[in-house]
């Protein structure tokens, strides 16, 4: 999504933004209209029917699409998209239907934000994924952490995809104080409105945001909150009181061993926190097959596809790699399959439509290049080296 205001002037939509950058790339869900005056009924009618068509495709009911946009009732979209406008608000049609179109496009790149990889419903995204609908039903905040490179932002994603009107945060390294949290939000929830330096000297931006999301009942999923600063996490609060949104914080230990700290401003969010979830409780230090996140099957759906096959010798290298944890997990396995597969195309000389064949042996001589400078799990340097003594 962008969310970019102009500073010198009306805040740019996702759609008008993208047309105004790039006035030849196609549209994901919205139609092209202008920006201001008056529509005619052709383009009025374009808009209805991309709303129609993207509500049946995606089995939204009216309410959903309210929520999404976060203004306005049920009926009253219902009335913009099926032609039963009241004739005395006829004055405010166009603004709805540029509202409404905004959002299709907005929405339409929040459910295409998956990153590249396939997505399986592994341990970890099966306890997110119930964790997000329980924040949700009960409006509470809810912690979520565990190690890195297990897969909680490719989950979170999906979260954000499939939970309609859902708000996707992810804190980028400096940019996780009071003042960006809030201007990042507030160019997401306040689309169409002032900027946040322009509503400043009109009124509370704080009052903005508020005022849109109170009782939208939207999820606010926040990624990477672990590098939230203290101020961030007090506006967080805020947010979550004043408008009653559930919010789910995904991060690492750290965040949640500060929650639970004795000063008296965590103290607040510690008594907000409905749910606090560790993903790894139970997994580490275990050899027991029944205590793995990752399966050899799921590893195997994660990463072959019709131009990589993996052995059954690398699958489980890879397994055990995954579930390592403090070591980069899927996140290393990312990194050795990539480089394997760029290895065996060179070796075989095959182009990106050919198929190639992934062992353990040449996974795990990048797996000896890439972690020989950190302390490796000894059942993944046990299986390394016994691959590769096996190869001669």
């Amino acid at each position: 999504m962008i969310d970019n205001p102009n500073a010198g002037g009306r805040s740019e939509s996702p759609a008008r933004e993208l047309l105004s950058e790039q006035g030849e790339r196609a549209l994901v869900a919205a139609t092209i209209i202008p920006q201001a005056g008056v529509l005619t009924e052709e383009q009025r009618g374009k808009v209805r029917a991309a709303a129609k068509t993207y509500r049946e495709k995606h089995k939204l009911k009216n309410a959903d699409i309210a929520r999404g946009i976060g203004e306005g009732s049920p009926s009253l979209w219902s009335a913009v998209m099926g032609e039963s406008y009241p004739k005395q608000c006829e004055g405010k049609l166009d603004d709805h239907l540029r509202t409404l179109n905004d959002w299709l496009e907005e929405d339409a790149r929040r459910r295409a934000t998956r990153p590249g990889r396939p997505f399986v419903y592994t341990t970890i995204a099966n306890t997110m994924i119930d964790a997000a609908k329980l924040t949700q039903r009960y409006r509470w905040v809810t912690v979520v952490f565990g190690p890195t490179g297990i897969g909680k932002t490719m989950v979170a994603h999906v979260i954000a995809e499939t939970h309609v009107g859902a708000i996707y945060l992810c804190l980028a390294r400096g940019c996780c104080t009071y003042s960006q949290i809030r201007d990042r939000l507030h160019g997401l929830v306040c689309r169409g409105g002032q900027s946040a330096r322009q509503t400043a000297r009109r009124e509370s931006v704080d009052d903005r945001i508020f005022a849109k999301l109170r009782d939208s009942g939207r999820l606010i999923v926040v990624d990477e909150a672990h590098r939230v600063r203290d101020s961030g996490l007090e506006f967080l609060r805020d947010v979550h009181d004043q408008t009653g949104c559930p919010v789910l914080l995904i991060c690492t230990k750290d965040l949640w061993e500060r929650i639970l700290s004795d000063d008296e401003d965590h103290g607040q969010m510690r008594r907000r926190v409905g749910m606090a979830m560790d993903l790894a409780e139970g997994y580490r230090d275990t050899d027991s097959p029944r205590r793995k996140l990752f399966t050899a099957e799921q590893i195997r759906k994660l990463y072959e596809t019709p131009h990589v096959r993996l052995t059954t010798d690398a699958i489980e290298y890879l397994a055990d790699v995954a579930n390592c944890f403090g070591q980069g997990s899927l996140g290393t396995c990312d990194n050795l399959v990539d480089c394997a597969i760029a290895r065996a195309r060179k070796r075989d000389g095959v182009g990106p439509e050919g198929r190639v064949v992934i062992d353990a042996l040449l996974l795990a001589e990048w797996g000896r290049k890439m972690m020989r400078e950190h302390i490796v799990a000894p059942q993944v340097e046990e299986r390394r080296r016994r691959f590769v003594a096996n190869a001669g």
